[in-house]
């Protein structure tokens, strides 16, 4: 047994990365953070060592597992120190600030897999998408995806772009526009729907940061364009409306894209659950009043 303190310097250091996010979290200093995840480590026989931007998950560990399961239980009776994060276009739904009870992750990143890998970990108890119509395959014994919204998915550019003044455009008005998007097949659903005038010219992969030992469990975190750059971006209504950076194009792509809420099954007879979809459900319910086309779905 460990105490819930080190367990939880330990997780959070798997999930967030670094020393100084867990310190700010659970407000002590990172030297306290360290010598916790160290005890943790002794108690359990682990070897954990960073590859490269991240720390690796010990599936194989089944007595840390079930510590785990304990400690979850723990945090969901006590509705405190609950973990959520959000992929980058989900984000805006968990600013200005989380749900009661809830600690937030970086917000900042895009991917499924890792998270996913969390989520069965039980490191992370409750993670939001924006790409919820990729999710068709996934384990409906472990995880359970519940829609709350569908927004149209957009190409945006900078305020001074020029395709920002041409009227309304289609798709072959873009297809030799420069685009940043993520690695071909990371969202295969989302690709086919988009239809082949992307690959007359291909997309400038975004930048990957390894999130995990293998290279088919990474996630990738968006960089900021610069001013004139005519670069192309993905995003939608919903997540525009939360930054000034860039303007969606007169274009219809004829996609949607589903913000989806995905917990382990086993944690929706949790009121700690209960209360986290309600709060989401109105949140969702607060931005359609300002954005027609995010259309909920609680």
């Amino acid at each position: 047994m460990v105490l819930v303190e080190e367990l939880d310097a330990l997780d959070l250091l798997i999930w967030l990365g670094g020393g100084a996010a867990v310190a700010r979290r659970l407000g002590c200093d990172q030297s306290t953070i360290s010598r916790r995840s160290r005890h943790c480590q002794q108690v359990f026989n682990l070897r954990l060592q960073r590859h490269p931007a991240d720390w690796p998950l010990e599936p194989n560990n089944p007595l840390l597992l079930l510590q785990r399961e304990v400690h979850q239980l723990y945090r969901c009776r006590m509705g405190q120190q609950l973990r959520i994060d959000a992929s980058l276009l989900a984000a805006p739904l968990l600013r200005p600030a989380p749900p009661e009870g809830w600690i937030p992750g970086h917000l900042d990143r895009l991917g499924w897999r890792r998270p996913l890998q969390l989520l069965k970990a039980r490191i992370l108890d409750a993670w939001i998408t924006a790409m919820g119509q990729e999710l068709s395959w996934l384990d409906r014994d472990t995880f359970c995806a519940l829609p709350l919204a569908r927004t149209p998915l957009l190409l945006a550019g900078q305020p001074d772009h020029p395709l920002l003044h041409h009227g309304q455009l289609t798709p072959g008005d873009v297809r030799h526009i420069p685009r940043l998007a993520p690695r071909q097949g990371r969202y295969p659903r989302t690709e086919a729907l988009l239809g082949d005038w992307r690959r007359l010219t291909p997309s400038q992969p975004m930048p990957e940061e390894e999130r995990a030992p293998t290279p088919a469990s990474r996630t990738v975190r968006l960089q900021r364009p610069g001013p004139g750059d005519l670069t192309l971006h993905y995003r939608t209504g919903f997540s525009l409306a939360n930054q000034g950076m860039l303007r969606a194009l007169p274009l219809d792509l004829g996609v949607s894209t589903e913000l989806t809420l995905v917990l382990r099954r086993d944690l929706l007879v949790q009121p700690a659950a209960a209360v986290l979809i309600e709060d989401l459900r109105q949140r969702v319910l607060a931005a359609a009043r300002h954005q027609p086309d995010l259309i909920c779905r609680t």
